[in-house]
């Protein structure tokens, strides 16, 4: 399985927790970055790694979505829709 994320999404990610990105299979590209999943459960663990990030930095004291959280929910909407 195979996903592509904008190259300033990936610099994005791994500046706001270098942990989302970690241990993933990496190729860069000029102008993307694409993350390889030897299968569907090692893509959606990753999944489940970047929804609890958008929890944890996108919200803020009030529950209320943050700069970051926008922007993360944009990237998660990008994936999810190929």
């Amino acid at each position: 399985m195979l996903i592509t994320l904008k190259k300033s999404d990936y610099d994005f990610l791994k500046k706001i927790d270098k942990k989302i990105i970690a241990g993933l299979d990496v190729v860069e590209k000029s102008d993307s970055i694409e993350i390889k999943f030897t299968d569907k459960e090692s893509l959606d663990d990753w999944d489940d790694n970047l929804t609890f990030a958008i929890v944890h930095y996108g919200l803020d004291d009030q529950e209320e979505v943050n700069e970051v959280g926008q922007r993360m929910y944009e990237i998660y909407d990008d994936i999810s829709d190929v």
